[in-house]
This record gives structure tokens, sequence and C-alpha cells, in this order.
């Protein structure tokens, strides 16, 4: 995930970078599911509609939802996990 963020923060190719990233938030929601991380699941199902909703768009509406709605609930994402991480030590 680390390197499709770059990729969207760079600007390359945006559109694949979201659909990876995508499809790795839903594995995540719902393993976050199976073992009790509601708030971690609820997190990565924002992040996977985010990532539905850009697959829609073009040119710069693509780069303007990247900014303003993927790397922010990416960087909440990344927050729920280290949560998460504490909670397990």
């Amino acid at each position: 995930m680390i390197s499709n963020g770059g990729n969207l923060e760079a600007g390359h190719d945006p559109l694949s970078a979201a659909e990876e990233i995508g499809k790795i938030a839903h594995k995540i929601s719902g393993t976050a599911a199976t073992f009790g991380f509601g708030t971690l699941g609820k997190q990565a199902q924002a992040v996977e509609a985010i990532c539905g909703n850009i697959r829609g768009l073009s040119g710069p509406a693509v780069a303007e939802m990247v900014q303003d709605r993927l790397l922010p609930a990416l960087d909440l994402l990344t927050q729920e996990f280290d949560v998460v991480l504490v909670a397990a030590t």
C-alpha cells in the first residue's frame, strides 16, 4: 500500500493505484471484522468506497479526490492500524 500511496502523491497513474488500494482495503475490512477490530474495518470500508468513487472520475477530478479524500482516509487507516498494533502488544 505504501508504494501506491507514493504513486498517488506523485501523480503517477492514480487510477491504477486507487484500484489496487481499493482491493487491499476490501481485504482489510473483512479481516478486521473477523478479528473484532470494527473501527479498523470501517475505516478500510471508507477507503474502499473512496477508491470506487475515483474509478468513475477523470482528469483533474481524480487528483482532487485523491488529495482531498483518499490520502486523508489512508492517513486515518494508518492511525487505526497503529491503535490495533498497540492493543496487540
